[in-house]
């Protein structure tokens, strides 16, 4: 069958390559009637018609797109492609194409390459970065859209070739398996049935989904059946390496052999390939299915945020507002809180091992068997780019915040107690942590046997004391809505960025330099050289807590500024500045330095 020309409505060097379609055949009988030897030169109207215009209408189709290929001659998986000039740049001086139905010369869908940018989400860290939701990809590359973006399928369908037998392996959908038989979703050339399963690289089926959606975005999909033909599908993806030395793209498994289907492109195509397959291949967090699992990424990976909202600083670290794109992650919310571990020293590896101190204790604490509902819940922890971060669930705010947010009412008295007495519950799995040699909980390493009350007899019982070191209002977070139906919420410690762990026979009876700390709600321990960091320096700092909590629960917000104030005064360790802590320091008769309340918190007077 020769191509159908337009006559002297398109030049000469415009003839379309078309192919019969069953498609706007109500069309064509209304049309039939207008068509005439005058009309088209070359087309005579007669008793088939109707099968010309049909003819003609999927040509004009064809012709919007600006590559395509000769279908007439035998399919080559290296058919060169043509271009062809677009309808729109067509001189039309007899009107004829307004008398045709607008559905005979356009698609109302659009290619798949715009379906696919249109579709890619700009990442919120590296605003120069876009990258490609898994649910989307799996939406737009589908056997459907596979054949429309290579129509010579059909054709291999109706007519097969035995050099082609190859293409029939050719898939983006995985298989439906039922009662232990292999069942394709559709009997299409894309989805051929194939009796006896493939398997490929490591055991996993051949689906070319991920390579095809990279050919789009390149524009080189008629290029996927160099990778069909060398079975470089997606599950071997991953594992594509570009050595930039000699522009080589090989597998690990046979590394220094060349694949056969990067041969013919330039250093710019290969870059270009491995660049958009960084949109592609995003990492998840599907895995963590255990709590605080840790995850390396590698530097070029984008990160499957959709939202990332710096808070504030604390300390050597900063908490973001991050929210994670639904398909790569199984918490229970979008929105999570990410914790930046900023390096506190030039020394990597000192801050690699803080890193692991606070992620471990997290970790720890996370265990069954001593999981509180009052301490902060670790998610997940991650690695990028040399940088530790760690997940947590996103909370409506701390202490402080829920003080000047809310106003206390006589219904919250069942819930005060309950909070109080969970906060309390809570310092106490810190504080005696029981649990066995071989911990995961980071610990100072004891030689000598642990002796003392409580102690069990079991040589391989182990038990700790920890040391939260940071209780106050900014590290107790609110949240809102929780599982136990707390109509007002709940109250849970956080930050164990300075916690530290020991055997009991010790009990941190050495102080080892300077020890971080609160100017509010620091103990008086923290002001005087030899004396031990220990338990009782969190209970201190938990008391001040209870009793400004108090003051809001009996005053409101304004009586927790009234009492800041009228505990201001001159503190000799930060050289004279005024400070709000909860003690002063005075000499006795012999002249000693000793640590008195202050009589603001003295005078303080709950019950009126």
């Amino acid at each position: 069958m020769a191509p159908v020309t337009l006559g002297k409505q398109l030049p000469s060097d415009s003839l379309i390559s078309f192919q019969l379609s069953s498609k706007d055949s109500e069309h064509a009988r209304e049309i039939t009637e207008d068509l005439n030897e005058d009309t088209i030169p070359g087309l005579n109207v007669g008793s088939n018609a109707e099968e010309k215009v049909l003819r003609i209408g999927d040509s004009i189709r064809r012709a919007r797109k600006s590559l395509t290929f000769d279908l007439f001659k035998k399919p080559s998986p290296h058919a060169s492609v043509k271009p062809v000039r677009r309808i729109e740049d067509t001189p039309d001086p007899g009107g004829v194409m307004k008398l045709w139905p607008k559905s005979i010369f356009s698609s109302d869908e659009e290619a798949l390459e715009d379906r696919l940018r249109a579709a890619l989400v700009c990442s919120c860290i590296e605003n120069e970065k876009v990258w490609l939701p898994r649910s989307s990809l799996e939406a737009l590359v589908t056997s459907k859209s596979i054949r429309k973006e290579l129509p010579f399928l059909e054709r291999l369908r109706r007519h097969p070739s035995n050099d082609w037998k190859w293409a029939s392996t050719f898939r983006v959908e995985p298989e439906k398996r039922e009662h232990g038989f292999l069942t394709l979703r559709t009997r299409s050339t894309s989805q051929l049935l194939i009796r006896k399963k493939e398997r490929t690289y490591q055991g996993r089926d051949r689906i070319y989904r991920q390579i095809f959606a990279i050919l789009v975005l390149m524009g080189k999909q008629n290029s996927i059946w160099d990778f069909v033909r060398e079975q470089v599908c997606d599950s071997v993806l991953p594992d594509l390496h570009l050595d930039e030395n000699t522009w080589t793209v090989y597998l690990p498994r046979i590394e220094g052999i060349s694949l056969k289907c990067f041969q013919g492109w330039n250093e710019v195509l290969k870059k270009r390939f491995f660049d958009t397959r960084q949109m592609i291949l995003v990492p998840d967090f599907l895995s963590c299915h255990q709590k605080g699992k840790h995850l390396s990424f590698n530097t070029n990976d984008i990160l499957p945020f959709t939202k990332w909202k710096s808070g504030p600083d604390k300390g050597s670290s900063g908490v973001y507002e991050a929210e994670i794109h639904a398909d790569y992650h199984i918490f229970q919310k979008n929105v999570v809180a990410v914790k930046h571990l900023a390096p506190k020293t030039q020394d990597p590896d000192e801050s690699r091992e803080l890193f692991m101190i606070e992620s471990g204790i997290l970790r720890a604490l996370c265990q069954r068997h001593h999981v509180s509902q009052h301490l902060i819940e670790l998610l997940a922890t991650f690695s990028w780019r040399g940088q530790n971060y760690l997940i947590f669930p996103w909370a409506d705010g701390d202490l402080e915040d829920y003080w000047e947010r809310t106003t206390p009412t006589a219904a919250m008295s069942q819930w005060l107690l309950e909070q109080l007495k969970g906060l309390l519950d809570a310092l106490k799995t810190i504080h005696n942590y029981e649990t066995t040699l071989g911990s995961i909980m980071p610990h100072e390493r004891s030689t000598s046997p642990q002796n003392g009350p409580g102690v069990s007899d079991r040589p391989d019982h182990l038990r700790l004391i920890g040391r939260h070191g940071d209780i106050k209002p900014s590290n107790i977070l609110w949240f809102n809505q929780h599982p136990s139906n707390n109509r007002f919420g709940i109250l849970k410690i956080t930050d164990f960025g300075i916690a530290r762990f020991t055997p009991g026979n010790l009990e941190s009876k050495r102080r080892q330099g300077f020890v971080p700390n609160s100017h509010t709600y620091r103990s008086p321990e923290c002001d005087f050289k030899g004396m031990n960091i220990g338990p009782l320096c969190d209970i201190w700092a938990l008391g001040c807590v209870y009793l400004v909590f108090l003051s809001w629960f009996f005053g409101g917000y304004l009586e927790v500024k009234r009492f800041y104030e009228k505990r201001s005064s001159p503190d000799r360790i930060y050289l004279g500045m005024k400070t709000d802590c909860f003690f002063t320091v005075n000499e006795d008769g012999n002249g000693e330095p000793r640590a008195v309340v202050k009589r603001a918190v003295s005078e303080v007077r709950m019950l009126r």
